[in-house]
């Protein structure tokens, strides 16, 4: 069992809806970032051999589970269903998923 914490912060969202808080925020505001996106796609890499099965958990389970489920799925190729992931669970943190791709893009090549 692999415990991450981070906060659910969308800035390609706070760009779009809130563009003069976008300015001012700061990305260590975020502790999503690329280098904790980096360690849970090594950390799965290295540990999924032999993993039947994932689940991703968050307090919500609607923007950030989805995001880290959705692009482990595809960056590890664990299924055929992330477009019906991604049908299902439409509000899944594009941010989280966008960090998490450019990840497995670097660790996976």
């Amino acid at each position: 069992i692999m415990n991450y914490a981070f906060y659910d912060h969308d800035m390609d969202l706070i760009a779009v809806h809130y563009p003069m808080d976008a300015q001012r925020i700061k990305k260590e505001d975020y502790p999503f970032t690329e280098e904790l996106a980096g360690k849970i796609v090594q950390d799965f890499e290295r540990l999924s051999p032999g993993c039947l099965e994932l689940l991703v958990h968050c307090t919500m389970g609607a923007r950030r589970s989805p995001a880290v489920a959705i692009a482990l799925n595809e960056i590890f190729v664990l299924g055929n269903d992330s477009d019906k992931l991604k049908g299902q669970y439409s509000a899944y943190n594009k941010y989280v998923y966008r960090l998490l791709k450019e990840a497995g893009s670097l660790t996976t090549s």
